[in-house]
């Protein structure tokens, strides 16, 4: 791709706006060096999209490695980019340059369309090729195509207290193509460094214990103690509400009786505590024996 055409108010559309808003005039340069990095690597026959390791990143956008993580992280919060976080690289796809596409790039593609039709046309008569199967020797099934990884649904997991929403939703993107128990896992892990020794970068943490994870040196210690208090936590919570309903509920039973069934249980009562009374007047007039022997001497 030779060259980028936008338009002149591209910097008034909403969702740019909103990013300036939140990265301000760095983040503003930064997205359009981004966009330069990825456009210069496009070809007819390739997507909007790179990857590279996240130093080289941080090198060719002149920006420290977290300053990095989290400009991209608002970009793609904002319908930017899109980006993927691949162990120790990083994954940039930017839809909207296929509209940014210039006028040399669809000529070419124009070009090179009507060649391929033109081969296409003088191909016409040859049979096409038999599709080959290949067939599982054992279970003589198609061997089964392994499905994409998909993000970790965010809404399901709980993140530690203290991070935000683009950071948030940059540990998510990390954690593409672990289940929602391991991912979890991971998180309490982070939740429990933060408590013990801090943690300044919880995204570069998280790339790091994922690398050390596969690799095998990476043991989850401290992530237990916090997976327990959430529970107790959410157990106490549960009860209180239990306790709050069933109390809600008896005030509303008792609403609902009929002013007779009320006057009774009052006059039960009243009824009740006269005899309570009454048990208490004859102990106190009965004599002790400390009295009884005083009258007789």
């Amino acid at each position: 791709m030779k060259w980028l055409q936008h338009f002149s108010d591209f910097h008034r559309e909403e969702n740019v706006v909103a990013y300036r808003e939140a990265a301000g005039h760095d983040g503003y340069g930064f997205m359009w060096l981004l966009f330069e990095t990825v456009a210069d690597r496009m070809t007819i026959n390739s997507g909007p999209s790179v990857t590279y390791p996240t130093t080289y990143w941080a090198k060719i956008l002149d920006c420290h490695p977290n300053r990095l993580t989290k400009f991209m992280s608002s970009l793609e919060v904002h319908g930017l980019v899109v980006t993927k976080f691949l162990g120790g690289s990083i994954r940039v796809e930017i839809p909207i340059l296929l509209k940014m596409r210039d006028n040399y790039s669809s000529r070419y593609k124009q070009t090179t369309s009507q060649e391929v039709d033109l081969e296409a046309e003088t191909d016409k008569n040859k049979q096409p090729p038999t599709p080959v199967v290949v067939v599982s020797e054992k279970l003589g099934k198609e061997p089964s195509q392994k499905q994409p990884e998909t993000p970790v649904e965010s809404a399901n997991l709980i993140f530690p207290d203290g991070i935000g929403a683009d950071i948030c939703h940059a540990l998510s993107m990390q954690l593409c193509g672990h289940k929602e128990s391991k991912a979890q896992q991971f998180l309490d892990e982070l939740a429990a460094a933060k408590l013990k020794k801090g943690v300044e970068n919880p995204v570069g943490w998280m790339r790091s214990v994922i690398a050390r994870n596969r690799q095998g040196t990476f043991t989850f210690d401290g992530g237990a103690a916090v997976a327990k208090a959430r529970a107790d936590k959410t157990f106490r919570e549960d009860r209180e509400a239990k306790e709050r309903a069933d109390e809600a509920a008896e005030e509303a039973a008792r609403k609902a009786k009929s002013p007779e069934e009320t006057a009774l249980e009052i006059a039960e009562r009243k009824a009740e505590i006269a005899k309570m009374i009454a048990r208490l007047s004859m102990q106190d007039d009965a004599p002790t024996p400390r009295r009884a022997r005083a009258v007789e001497l």
